[in-house]
């Protein structure tokens, strides 16, 4: 990754003034930075104190409309600077400013060629011309910044209303997803920022049109630049800049509102420094006026609080730090049928093979040529530029303790693969600090998800021959080497209701406990099959048989339960008793595969089992369902399922599952495939819902339960054994929230002209309401 953010800084660096060279370094005149503006000196000597730097320098803000002079004041600024022989880092974001134009302005302040050679030497200017390489900047710039050592940092164009992209003539204009993506880039901007100034304690001055454009009288806001290309911003903006006005107004130390006008060909430069706080009105340029700063933050807590509303749920697990992962997007699939092609042919040449020969070694390869594919772009991609919050760029040892000394050696001060931390954590050669949810909220900033070497041998050597094989011995020893380790260690996070599956939200508004949200999941399985008295209900799959006994106990089915666990099997028929459901609740020990046929059954549940069926048995176990249901029966699938956007985050997660934690369960696959498997065995689906937000949930609460018994299990069960479910809770919360995995609920029938869909028939949303009723 960093090889590829280097070639990408290297692309960027075009107007550096680096290239002056010989010339001894004048001695510096000023102790302290100034400016020559007299505003901001005044400020600065306030800030810094007389002639000495302070701990921490400030971040100023040079605020105005086009034509206000914010860029000149900018040269000036960094002209004295880099004249008093201080270095000088110069983001230019808009790509308007020039080494030549900075180079005229300090003529303009010294007369000697060699002192402003000199200064330009030490004025490094960057110009992204792409959002690639603007990303590739903000992600080198902490480096590339500590080694110069700066003593002023400035940015131009931070917050303006249009990106200059170089491979077109004129400027993007701003609307629909494109605006949508830049704004983005321009919070991400902030928050990096915001970080490098941080860690480099020096004075930072940045130009910004945030806080403008963004008036309740101007919902628009359009200006012709000298190409004639025109910048618009549209009102639908308005909310994500008001959002940024909150974020930028705390970064800042104090601001300055440029008014510029023409006074003999020369912009004139008046600063009125407001207070950034709601209480001081900011004066306005252009004939915009009142409480400009009040009124926007205003907006900006109300868009803020709608927006976070998604999470205001207090059942919900919130994420801190929604981050994305590269992944499908970034992948090119157009180079992959490039390989594909071009390798076999490239041998086909070498060898003088025949076109039979080359079309057979090339589905040959096909299949390595891809794999390979994806694990070297696993290590390349980067990630996307769509982000809406910034990394807080914390150092490894800020979450974990690595107390290998070779491990430590290799990760310092970078980030660690996934895999080899977990590894590690369950060897006891890694500690976190802290909790592990909320370390792994924050994963991106310390870890990253390459499929390493490990992670291809497990693929190759153990997932696949058991996707391939799938034999009812392979079955039975996973499932009971797996469910049979104890049921107090299973009790340990599960509860009282000894459910191994999704729960459901019932109240949004109040923080339901972990048997409430199981209950609900209980009732509405049973509701959504439409469970009558004396139907002949089979639960596939049943785990310790506590949806069977509900099932007989409330709705009076007959219903029967099938598991491979001993534990299971015992713990289910001894709750059926206890329940008072013995007679008409049975759990069988047995393998689906040798479920009796006849008699049919009413209703057939099968909750997260299907995925250990397998892909390659998946068609047969349909077809198994049906002939084991009524013409006129209903079949309830749930089964945990994939994206299929992927993100390298869910190879890593899926893999570490399919390892420690549920092997053979190779059949969580998108929902499309899911479905179309159903209908090809003769199956109508009447209705599929995700419940991923759900599942997150139940994770969080077995993660809790989890956590309370940490003592007795690492006593009963050993360190490792506490670890490696503590990640795989913790994990999982997030995984499931964030739709990398999921689950679904999906309600089907035989695909017959006879069957009553009348019975399944629900009324609309909003049926029998006016329009618009909330």
């Amino acid at each position: 990754m960093t090889m590829e953010l280097d070639r990408l800084l290297s692309q960027i660096k075009s107007e550096s003034a680096r290239t002056v060279a010989g010339l001894a370094p004048l001695p510096s005149k000023h102790t302290a930075i100034y400016t020559d503006v007299e505003a901001l000196d005044d400020a600065l000597r306030e800030m810094y104190g007389a002639n000495e730097r302070g701990s921490g320098g400030p971040l100023l803000e040079l605020l105005g409309l086009p034509g206000s002079g914010k860029t000149q004041t900018l040269y000036h600024i960094c002209a004295t600077t880099a004249l008093s022989g201080h270095s000088v880092l110069f983001i230019d974001i808009d790509g308007k400013s020039s080494a030549q134009a900075l180079a005229h302005h300090m003529k303009g302040l010294c007369s000697e060629s060699e002192a402003v050679a000199e200064a330009l030497r030490l004025v490094h200017i960057f110009s992204p011309c792409s959002t690639q390489s603007l990303i590739a900047t903000l992600a080198m710039l902490p480096r590339y910044a500590q080694e110069l050592s700066p003593k002023l940092l400035v940015l131009d164009g931070l917050g303006s209303n249009y990106w200059a992209d170089r491979k077109e003539s004129v400027h993007v204009r701003l609307r629909s997803k494109r605006a949508s993506a830049f704004f983005r880039l321009q919070q991400l901007l902030v928050d990096t920022l915001q970080t490098v100034h941080q860690r480099l304690g020096c004075l930072t001055v940045a130009t910004s049109l945030l806080l403008l454009p963004a008036l309740d009288s101007a919902p628009r806001l359009a200006s012709q630049d000298s190409d004639g290309a025109t910048r618009v911003i549209g009102g639908a903006q308005h909310e994500y800049r008001d959002h940024m006005i909150q974020r930028w107004s705390s970064v800042v130390s104090r601001s300055f509102v440029l008014d510029g006008r023409d006074v003999g060909g020369r912009t004139k430069v008046t600063f009125t420094p407001p207070a950034m706080t709601t209480d001081t009105p900011v004066p306005v340029v252009n004939g915009h006026s009142g409480d400009l700063l009040a009124s926007l933050k205003q907006q900006a807590v109300s868009w803020t609080s709608k927006r976070s509303r998604a999470f205001s749920s207090p059942t919900i697990y919130p994420p801190n730090l929604p981050y994305e992962c590269g992944g499908a997007r970034e992948y090119n699939s157009y180079v992959l049928y490039a390989l594909i092609a071009g390798i076999p042919y490239l041998v086909k040449r070498v060898l003088c093979l025949s076109l039979s020969s080359y079309l057979i070694l090339t589905a040959i390869l096909a299949l390595p040529i891809g794999a390979l594919s994806l694990v070297v772009h696993s290590w390349l991609v980067s990630a996307p530029t769509e982000q809406i919050c910034a990394l807080p760029n914390e150092p490894l040892e800020s979450y974990i303790t690595i107390l290998d000394k070779e491990l430590k050696a290799k990760y310092a001060g970078s980030k660690i693969p996934m895999e080899v931390f977990f590894e590690s954590y369950f060897d006891g050669d890694i500690d976190l600090k802290g909790d592990a949810l909320a370390i792994f909220e924050k994963r991106y900033d310390w870890a990253f998800f390459p499929i390493t070497l490990n992670v291809a041998k497990f693929f190759v050597l153990q997932w696949i021959p058991e996707l391939i094989w799938h034999s009812k011995k392979q079955d039975e020893t996973q499932v009971r080497d797996h469910y049979d380790r104890g049921d107090d260690f299973y009790a340990a996070f599960l509860g009282d209701r000894m459910i191994y599956t999704s729960g459901l939200i019932g109240d949004s508004e109040k923080r339901e406990s972990l048997e409430e949200i199981q209950d609900n999941k209980l009732r509405d399985v049973c509701e959504r099959v439409q469970i009558r008295p004396g139907d002949r209900h089979l639960d596939i799959g049943c785990g310790w048989g506590t949806l069977v006994a509900y099932a007989a106990k409330n709705y009076g089915s007959e219903s029967v339960g099938v598991t491979l666990g001993r534990n299971q099997t015992a713990f289910g028929n001894a709750r059926a008793a206890e329940w008072g459901v013995g007679d008409s609740a049975r759990i069988l020990c047995m393998d689906y595969r040798d479920i009796p046929r006849r008699p049919r059954y009413n209703r057939i549940t099968c909750l997260e089992m299907a995925e250990h069926v397998g892909v390659r048995k998946f068609q047969e176990f349909l077809l198994q369902v049906r002939d084991m249901l009524e013409d006129d029966g209903l079949f309830y699938l749930q089964i945990a399922g994939l994206r299929g956007a992927w993100q390298y985050e869910d190879f890593s997660w899926g893999l570490f599952m399919a390892k420690y934690i549920f092997p053979g369960a190779d059949a969580s696959c998108p929902l499309n495939w899911v479905v179309a498997q159903l209908e090809t065995a003769g199956f109508e689906v009447r209705t599929v819902e995700t419940i991923g937000i759900h599942y997150s949930v139940t994770l969080g609460r077995w993660y809790e339960n989890w956590m309370g018994n940490k003592d007795q299990i690492i006593k009963t069960y050993g360190k490792r054994w506490f670890r490696i479910w503590e990640i795989f809770l913790a994990w999982s919360v997030i995984i499931a929230r964030q739709g990398s995995s999921t689950c679904y609920q999906i309600l089907a029938h035989k695909n017959r002209n006879a069957f009553d869909r009348s019975a399944l028939l629900r009324k609309p949303y909003g049926y029998g309401m006016p329009s618009g009723s909330q």
